[in-house]
């Protein structure tokens, strides 16, 4: 477990005895306090090393992790090195890029796949959305 630049509510946490993937879950970390509303967009993230160390792992996975975001467009990395929350840029919110589709698209195929009935589905995405803090931000 880590703070975030030592700051309490920036929770970064991973855990070694699953299989997913360190910088996966590095990834989702990020994303969720972005969701929340505990990173908003241009605060700046530790160096590679420094989150590495906080965390016990590998320079090289956190430095996967921050590539994964900074691909997806969540992260920015400026002229010095510095790793960013992005500003959201209002095109984002109204056509997510085909990667995000694409991402959704297997997640609905798999809840398919084991039976998910449609209105399920959409309930519990529902659900999902309700339950994730700093929500109302993006409505």
């Amino acid at each position: 477990m880590a703070n975030i630049d030592d700051k309490p509510g920036f929770l970064i946490t991973v855990d070694f005895s699953i299989e997913k993937p360190i910088y996966l879950q590095v990834v989702e970390n990020i994303i969720s306090l972005i969701a929340a509303g505990d990173l908003r967009t241009g605060a700046r993230l530790p160096s590679s090393r420094k989150l590495s160390a906080l965390l016990g792992v590998n320079y090289h996975t956190i430095n996967k992790a921050y590539e994964t975001l900074i691909r997806q467009g969540i992260l920015a990395m400026d002229r010095r090195k510095r790793v960013e929350v992005r500003k959201v840029v209002q095109a984002n919110l109204e056509r997510p890029d085909a990667a995000w589709i694409n991402r959704q698209k297997a997640l609905i195929e798999e809840a398919i796949s084991k039976g998910i009935l449609k209105d399920t589905l959409l309930s519990t995405i529902s659900d999902i959305v309700e339950s994730i803090p700093g929500r109302d931000e993006y409505k």
